[in-house]
């Protein structure tokens, strides 16, 4: 037997706009068309917006792939809302194959609800995701995880570490990337890779990228004290962005550290700029106003047009690794990097290569007039002690 959980992202807005009727045609018409695949199905509707898929197979050689296309297929193609209106919905699709993911009632309505919670987080027209022995154990870690992660700050598990960013002409340092790390005494070492998300998710983000802000502060004012002026860049994400106190906790940072706010950078992801752009323009200029620098990371991995560019009023443009690692070898990788180098200056904004490992990398970027590097050739993200032993035997040559 499979299971197939089905919800629709933003299907109030239907019935917001339309009325409740159209909402249960809508639903209607996609049970019947589910139900028009195979004779073995049962579809029933179970809360507002989701319908269950029920397959019990008789043939052995039923296709669950083929099967599972077919249903996909229904949801890819957009629904006619009355005579004159038609709208492609957001789906989720959640799949648990019975007996082999659940043998009970209790533990395929959890594995279902799983898999469909994984879907959801995929952000796709139509999201599906099967569930796993490997996806009910990534789960069980990220619930452990999030419960840790309340906790952290409170515990002093997080901590900084900082990685150089190198003025390509001088070849010193000119500034640094704070990056976050996360020690928990029982589970060691936590990849940002797996907490950040989750941090996001869980809106967690928003208190800790608040004490991110304030510890670079700190150090900007430490260093300052000691005679250098390097920058301090913060990575900001984009559920922090949608937090309405988002200004307010900057400017509360701020003023709390006294820092030089020309020496904070935000990095914000290119992927941003698929949000509400007017809304973001408008937080970029308060940022602006507020007298820190934004950079536009992985830059060249989304779709930025030449008007976005132009209006987006930031200084400088992180130049995404992708294109780096190849530069030397791909005439294409080449090509698109001295293409944002020359249209930087155009802008007149900066730019950053990051993700450099080589010297052949670092001697191309100097070709291209290229102004910052920053990746492993140089350093590896480093504690504070490291960093400042580090910022010591540059001044000593």
């Amino acid at each position: 037997m499979v299971v197939y959980g089905i919800d629709f992202r933003h299907f109030d807005k239907i019935d917001y706009f339309y009325n409740y009727d159209v909402g249960n045609k809508i639903l209607a018409t996609f049970a019947k068309e589910l139900k028009a695949l195979t004779e073995e199905d049962m579809v029933f509707r179970i809360s507002g917006t989701q319908l269950i898929l029920m397959i019990i197979y008789k043939n052995k050689n039923f296709n669950i792939k083929k099967f599972t296309k077919k249903v996909v297929n229904i949801f890819k193609k957009p629904i006619k809302i009355d005579k004159k209106n038609k709208m492609q919905l957001l789906t989720n699709i959640g799949v648990v194959i019975v007996p082999k993911d659940a043998n009970s009632r209790a533990s395929l309505l959890k594995n279902l609800t799983l898999a469909f919670e994984q879907a959801q987080k995929k952000y796709e027209k139509v999201s599906i995701e099967f569930y796993s022995e490997i996806l009910g154990k990534k789960v069980t870690r990220d619930i452990k995880l999030e419960q840790k992660l309340k906790h952290a700050l409170k515990n002093h598990n997080l901590k900084l570490y900082y990685q150089p960013k190198i003025d390509l002409k001088s070849q010193k340092i000119y500034g640094f990337e704070a990056l976050l790390r996360w020690e928990d005494p029982e589970l060691g070492c936590i990849s940002p890779i797996d907490f950040i998300p989750l941090a996001e998710e869980t809106g967690q983000i928003v208190k800790i990228g608040k004490w991110v802000l304030k510890q670079a502060c700190l150090q900007c004012n430490i260093w300052k004290k000691k005679g250098y002026d390097f920058t301090i860049s913060v990575n900001v994400s984009i559920r922090q962005l949608q937090d309405p106190n988002f200004i307010k906790i900057f400017k509360k940072v701020f003023k709390k550290t006294n820092v030089d706010t020309s020496m904070i950078d935000l990095e914000i992801t290119e992927s941003i700029l698929d949000e509400n752009l007017e809304e973001i323009i408008d937080i970029f200029n308060q940022i602006k106003n507020l007298g820190a620098h934004i950079s536009l990371d992985d830059f060249g991995t989304g779709y930025s047009s030449l008007s976005y560019l132009r209006n987006l009023p930031i200084n400088i443009l992180k130049i995404d690794k992708a294109f780096i690692n190849n530069v030397c070898k791909d005439p294409q990788d080449a090509a698109i990097a001295k293409t944002i180098v020359s249209l930087a200056k155009i802008l007149n904004l900066k730019v950053i290569a990051e993700g450099t490992e080589k010297k052949e990398q670092i001697d191309f970027l100097k070709h291209i007039k290229c102004d910052f590097a920053q990746g492993f050739y140089y350093c590896k993200p480093r504690d504070i002690e490291t960093i400042e032993a580090l910022i010591k035997t540059q001044d000593e040559t």
